[in-house]
């Protein structure tokens, strides 16, 4: 069997911030403005590639945020990962067994995660209320994101969480969370499975090494030295296309 694990924004689909030229389509909306897109190539190549293989998305967003979002006009993707892998959804609703196990692996980090949430309150240059994600890991904005990771990494155990950055964003996760981990525990049930993966950030670089080949931006090619299958994308280009191209020729 194979398969597609795939990051969503800035991998498959874009912000309104980012440039993808005139020929876009709207994928995401709300409370009633467009703020997500994807190009015409990449939902016409999605249309082909998934007809060949499975597409999950492997996303950090919440249910909530994903909800928000239709990949094409007549599909959206049976299977999906949610709360940076610790929830799937099977045709839009929570499968419990999966839910639960994720609940199991980040209980030595509630005592981290609880103090945490206290350090993160007191936070005087908070720029929004701290978030519980799907009951998983927490997450907040930060006028001073670098000096809040290092608040936060001088006080709480780094064996039991991480804390991840995305400009202003602040994520304080279980180190057991990972898109990495979806990989391991799909391989558990599937162990002749051939793992395709995508994605742009941190938060997808333990999954983009699990993976039996990764598409990344050639900014995390320092982070994949040990993962020889590959196929890294220029800055400038657009990864959802490069991918779902080399995906249409190579399946």
């Amino acid at each position: 069997m194979q398969l597609l694990l795939t990051d969503l924004d800035n991998t498959l689909i874009y912000s309104h911030r980012r440039d993808i030229g005139v020929q876009r389509e709207h994928v995401e909306w709300y409370e009633g403005k467009q703020i997500s897109f994807m190009t015409r190539k990449s939902q016409q190549l999605l249309e082909l590639v998934r007809q060949k293989l499975p597409v999950i998305p492997c996303t950090t967003r919440s249910i909530a945020q994903y909800q928000r979002i239709r990949l094409l006009p007549a599909w959206q993707p049976p299977y999906a990962f949610m709360a940076n892998g610790g929830v799937l959804l099977v045709n839009g609703r929570i499968e419990p067994q999966w839910y639960q196990e994720s609940l199991d692996r980040i209980a030595s980090a509630e005592s981290a995660l609880q103090q945490a949430q206290v350090l993160l309150e007191q936070h005087t240059d908070r720029l929004l209320p701290v978030k519980c994600i799907d009951g998983l890991f927490l997450y907040t904005k930060s006028s001073v994101p670098e000096q809040l990771r290092q608040q936060l990494e001088a006080v709480l155990d780094l064996n039991q969480v991480q804390i991840l950055l995305h400009g202003a964003k602040v994520y304080v996760l279980p180190c057991t969370l990972t898109k990495g981990a979806v990989v391991q525990r799909i391989r558990q049930q599937y162990p002749q499975s051939y793992i395709w993966a995508a994605g742009d950030s941190t938060f997808d670089v333990p999954m983009l090494q699990a993976a039996d080949f990764a598409f990344a931006p050639e900014k995390l090619a320092s982070h994949l030295s040990g993962q020889s299958n590959q196929y890294l994308v220029a800055e400038g280009r657009l990864l959802a296309e490069e991918m779902l191209q080399y995906l249409q020729h190579h399946i």
